[in-house]
């Protein structure tokens, strides 16, 4: 007999929304990769054909955040699993 986590699994698969579910978790975690300060200053808005999209309060922050932008997408992407983050971009 399976197991229901099996069975969700298999199911997620199946209706192919996998790809959906890991583009929302990659949104959701942001704030929890990002840090504190990051996150008073930042807002992930969108993820579309693996570019996410954040929202910064003003250039200086855009800037760092370019500066980290490799890391936080192996970040996002360790965490979720699989390679869902393509790029990051910064507005």
């Amino acid at each position: 007999m399976r197991s229901l986590k099996q069975a969700l699994n298999d199911f997620v698969k199946r209706a192919d929304i996998d790809k959906p579910i890991a583009q929302g978790s990659a949104l959701l975690m942001w704030d929890e990769i990002v840090g504190p300060k990051v996150r008073k200053n930042t807002e992930a808005t969108t993820i579309e054909s693996g570019v996410l999209t954040v929202r910064s309060t003003n250039a200086v922050w855009r800037q760092e955040l370019q500066l980290r932008k490799r890391k936080m997408i192996k970040k996002l992407n360790k965490k979720i699993g699989k390679k869902i983050v393509k790029d990051i971009r910064f507005l």
